[in-house]
């Protein structure tokens, strides 16, 4: 692909990052419910200042339908018996949980989605994607504002709390889980990010091409598929420049770096995918080997196989593929979440030290 054009070039990276979410067969109105204003009394006496704030701190009229910080709650007749706080994927937006919300909170999680630094604003008015915000030439300190900020709506009501994050929104949730005062009770990782899948990607967003203005402010994107994507409801952008990429390498190699202060009492379940094409799953297998996984019964690792979407959770990106896995994992990190209990996982057939995540 090096040889024909720099455009083929960039579409090297049209899949490292997706993550996005929803299938068309999917019921939209169900998905993007607002929560009603009359929440019950159970429900209120867990009110949460920090999120509260928060929310308040965003113009919401200048984001995406399906890119707003949202909270979902068990219906009425429901007890809320603990929550969880999540965060989405590069370029994506909050509904990438929307499904997976709804079953949390059939089993009392309520459900806090927490919007990536930068992400999930309205088109400018020429109709090009605004990513002005993201974090970027070479400084990652926003998504460790972030890690701090949801620290501060898990400790801000009486309610246990558990994190998880996808991709990049994956190394937000193990950096807030590592640095947190107050130990998480579980921590889930979905195909998370923490360095380019390959040496060449590794190298062409590294420091040579990242400290370059002319390069690093140079625009790319996912492409068409992206478009055709978005015609089917996703939320998010599908451009950005290659100093927003360089920036979550250095963010995730620096995430890497505090795995081990991770409270030994956390539970933790990591999804990977072998031969990601978002994701460097050699990392996510460092980050394994850095918390026990196998002489700590706390910590439970499985990967799928390659060729399931780096995205996992949700359907809104490539719409018309059948997500064969997608049931099962929903309900197995369900389970995970409401009961402590491990992902199922069998020997691989490539990997000696891994086992492989569950598929029908």
């Amino acid at each position: 692909m090096l040889k024909n054009s720099p455009r083929n070039l960039l579409h090297i990276f049209l899949f490292l990052f997706l993550s996005n979410g929803i299938s068309a067969q999917a019921s939209q109105s169900r998905f993007f419910r607002q929560v009603a204003s009359d929440e019950t009394q159970e429900n209120r006496q867990h009110e949460n200042e920090a999120w509260n704030n928060y929310v308040k701190s965003f113009q919401l009229s200048d984001y995406q339908n399906g890119c707003e910080p949202r909270k979902f709650l068990p219906t009425p007749g429901i007890k809320t018996v603990s929550k969880i706080l999540l965060v989405h994927g590069f370029t994506a937006c909050t509904q990438q949980y929307y499904e997976w919300a709804e079953l949390l909170n059939q089993r009392g999680v309520a459900v806090y989605l927490f919007v990536m630094p930068g992400h999930g604003k309205k088109f400018l008015s020429d109709g090009k994607d605004n990513f002005s915000d993201f974090p970027s030439h070479n400084n990652f300190k926003d998504y460790s504002q972030l890690a701090e900020l949801i620290n501060k709506v898990a400790i801000s009501d009486d309610l246990p709390s558990s994190i998880g994050g996808l991709s990049v929104g994956g190394a937000v949730a193990l950096h807030a889980a590592a640095i947190a005062s107050t130990p998480y009770e579980k921590v889930i990782l979905f195909s998370p990010f923490f360095k380019m899948p390959t040496y060449l990607q590794r190298h062409l967003f590294g420091p040579l091409v990242g400290n370059i203005p002319g390069l690093r402010n140079k625009v790319i994107g996912w492409g068409a598929g992206c478009l055709y994507e978005r015609s089917k409801g996703r939320a998010g952008i599908c451009t950005f420049s290659v100093s927003d990429v360089y920036t979550t390498q250095l963010y995730g190699q620096y995430v890497i770096s505090l795995t081990e202060k991770l409270s030994p009492t956390t539970m933790v379940q990591i999804v990977g995918i072998n031969k990601d094409p978002g994701s460097d799953d050699t990392s996510t297998r460092k980050v394994a080997r850095l918390l026990n996984y196998k002489n700590n019964p706390r910590v439970s690792v499985c990967f799928y196989p390659r060729g399931v979407n780096h995205s996992l959770l949700s359907r809104f990106d490539t719409p018309d593929e059948n997500k064969f896995w997608l049931p099962a994992l929903l309900t197995n990190a369900t389970n995970f979440i409401d009961r402590g209990e491990k992902i199922p996982s069998q020997p691989s057939s490539i990997d000696d030290d891994f086992e492989a995540c569950p598929t029908p």
